[in-house]
């Protein structure tokens, strides 16, 4: 066990450490206010107070931590070894900088409570994001950071020895169009079809023409492929299900849909079921609240998992409306034009409320690549998005996190501008297994 001795606990610290050391490391540790318990504890011990004591390490706290307030201004980056770091300490401290506090500044995004620029969907800008200003937003940081801590513990204590972190792969699919043609009411084929006609889209209609009179598969219709390539793997992928409303961002088939539903429970017979609050629903409690009850109905179960249509999460807003709503674990925590660390983490880790200054009990698991990132914003080739997921996934393992893609059934149909991605997938989850076995 790790000995942590403070000037104050408070819930900063508290949560900062248990990330750390609970989470990023896997051992024991106590937080002390006690400077003799602190002087008399015999195994490693570091201290983060105002005080030098000549045992232990030491570090130089940054405010941060130590207080309730939500800084306005992002701090002071500079360079050292190589890294971008921030929150300088002192010479007498065993890094140059406070990794406990700028861990918590990215895993508590800090900088998402600030007023801050939003794209055309409301969401987070990316492109002006701390992390991504400073160049270090394609990497962990924080479970970086974490093994430095590690390595000058190891160095003072030889006794000190965590759990070595070991590579995991969880595959995610996100359902926004169950089907691309089928099932649909005649209503909204007959519509489909003459738009197609119009805007001069002739492959497209018969294309739809093809699938309807039973010549060709629906190719939205993955589901079985997904499955036998996951069992293959020995992987168990999690489904998230869009069931809001119609509307411009929201196309699926209707709750009511009996084969959507079927399709519903045939996954849920064999997966993990997770809700996908729709676009319209993003901001409304009562909207996701109605989209949980019916996802509920159709499985007869308990929903704890959701991923936000389109990423459209405001913080601490989304967060909270998921806790009232008994969601236990978010995907959401990514980027969506980009690929890499929203919040410099690749392992699970529970959501801090900045305003309420407080821990919760909902579990962020975070994702770092998605297939319409690859082939929409980026405009990579199958090729280059194999290159971009390996070097994600190699991060990744650097540091023994979980690596989460955000794939979708659609891009499996070798349609459109998805033909040949249906080799990207297959590649990523072959190299996912390699580095599991590793």
């Amino acid at each position: 066990m790790v000995l942590i001795f403070c000037d104050k606990v408070t819930p900063r610290i508290e949560y900062t450490f248990r990330l750390f050391f609970e989470t990023l490391i896997s051992t024991d540790f106590s937080l002390t206010e006690d400077r003799t318990e602190y002087l008399n504890w015999q195994g490693p011990k570091l201290n983060y107070s105002s005080d030098i004591i000549d045992e232990g390490l030491y570090m130089k706290p940054n405010s941060l931590l130590s207080t309730d307030e939500i800084p306005q201004t992002f701090p002071e980056v500079f360079s050292w070894e190589d890294r971008q770091v921030f929150f300088q300490s002192d010479r007498n401290s065993f890094l140059p900088f406070d990794p406990f506090a700028a861990g918590f500044f990215l895993a508590a995004r800090v900088e998402e409570y600030r007023s801050h620029p939003k794209d055309a969907h409301g969401r987070f800008e990316e492109n002006s994001s701390f992390s991504f200003s400073h160049s270090f937003y394609d990497t962990p940081v924080v479970e970086q950071w974490a093994q430095l801590v590690v390595e000058k513990i190891k160095e003072r204590y030889n006794s000190f020895c965590p759990p070595h972190r070991k590579f995991r792969f969880l595959l995610t699919i996100d359902i926004d169009n169950a089907y691309a043609f089928r099932h649909q009411s005649f209503l909204r084929q007959t519509g489909s079809t003459l738009k197609n006609i119009v805007q001069g889209e002739i492959h497209e209609a018969r294309k739809r023409i093809d699938v309807l009179s039973g010549n060709q598969t629906d190719p939205y219709d993955n589901y079985n492929y997904i499955r036998t390539q996951a069992q293959k793997s020995n992987l168990d992928p999690i489904y998230f299900i869009l069931l809001g409303d119609y509307g411009t961002y929201d196309k699926n088939l209707s709750h009511r849909n009996t084969h959507l539903v079927e399709l519903i429970q045939s996954l849920h017979s064999h997966s993990e079921i997770g809700i996908h609050p729709s676009y319209g629903a993003a901001f409304s409690n009562l909207r996701i609240q109605k989209e949980i009850n019916r996802l509920a109905t159709i499985t007869n179960g308990n929903i704890t998992k959701s991923r936000q249509h389109y990423i459209r999460i405001s913080l601490p807003h989304s967060y909270r409306t998921l806790i009232k709503n008994r969601i236990s674990e978010d995907y959401s925590m990514g980027l969506t034009t980009l690929c890499g660390f929203r919040s410099g983490l690749c392992t699970p880790y529970p959501f801090f409320d900045m305003v309420k200054n407080c821990s919760t009990n909902l579990k962020i698991v975070p994702f770092q690549v998605m297939d319409s990132t690859l082939n929409k914003f980026l405009e990579y080739s199958p090729q280059q998005a194999i290159q971009e997921i390996k070097a994600k996934m190699e991060e990744v393992r650097k540091v023994g996190g979980t690596f989460i893609p955000v794939w979708h059934n659609e891009s499996l149909g070798e349609y459109g501008r998805w033909e040949g991605w249906k080799e990207v997938f297959d590649e990523m989850l072959g190299m996912g297994v390699k580095y599991m076995e590793s």
